[in-house]
């Protein structure tokens, strides 16, 4: 048992390892519930539909999107938002991450 359990956290930590990200912040007027209401819009049209989900308090919220094997999130706080995109390619990480940033 040890043995699978040390197999399966090396294998864990090599994804962890193979795995690209990229985030950028930029300054916003938007309450935290329009921030919301533009990130949901912006991944929908960058196609990270698959799981699309909020969470957070209402001071501080993210949207969370996934598209194949990437996973985009906004994070909305007062005067602030965060684009973050991971996955396998940082080359494919970064367009993405643009994609997004576009839409917003």
């Amino acid at each position: 048992m040890a043995l699978k359990l040390t197999s399966r956290s090396a294998a864990l930590f090599l994804f962890a390892m193979m795995t690209a990200s990229c985030s950028s912040w930029q300054y916003t007027n938007l309450t935290v519930p329009q921030c919301v209401a533009e990130a949901k819009l912006a991944l929908r049209d960058s196609d990270f539909t698959q799981n699309l989900r909020v969470t957070g308090a209402a001071d501080a919220q993210t949207v969370i999107g996934e598209h194949g094997s990437y996973e985009g999130s906004i994070e909305c706080v007062p005067g602030k938002r965060t684009v973050e995109v991971s996955g396998i390619d940082l080359a494919m990480v970064q367009l993405y991450k643009q994609s997004i940033i576009r839409r917003f």
